[in-house]
């Protein structure tokens, strides 16, 4: 078995924030924790539950769900998406998500990650009209 992923969390009261522990015991030596990066590494799928996504996809009927975004569509010039992003979301320290996080995430992975060169070739920009609204501007 190449690695042990277990995760506790605790708190007592509803008021009381949670802390949780992330345990994760691997074979393989690592000073890399971007799941974006390493998902064709052996143990990559490990730490792709610790990750969302906008939307998501339903395996049994292939239909796409909320995730992340909460609503979104293609924009008017068919060159684009525009997604409206849950709020109230946090990142394990407490900090806010917000649109900054997603041109972020997806600019990185376009330049780094092992797939992004070619599954977001087209992808030019990711505008961030406000803290709750990324687009995502396309060349074609």
């Amino acid at each position: 078995m190449p690695g042990l992923l277990a995760v506790r969390a605790s708190g007592a009261a509803a008021a009381t924030p949670k802390v949780n522990r992330l345990v994760f015991i691997t074979e393989l030596p690592t000073q890399e924790s971007n799941e974006k990066r390493m998902i064709a590494t052996p143990w990559g799928w490990q730490l792709t539950p610790m990750y969302e996504t906008l939307i998501g996809l339903d395996n049994s009927t292939g239909k796409r769900y909320p995730a992340l975004a909460t609503e979104w569509a293609i924009e008017p010039d068919g060159n684009g998406y525009r997604f409206k992003l849950r709020q109230g979301v946090k990142f394990h320290d407490g900090q806010d998500f917000s649109s900054a996080d997603v041109r972020y995430s997806l600019l990185t992975q376009k330049k780094l990650g092992p797939r992004g060169r070619i599954t977001l070739q087209s992808l030019e920009r990711v505008d961030t009209p406000d803290p709750h609204t990324a687009v995502l501007v396309l060349s074609k």
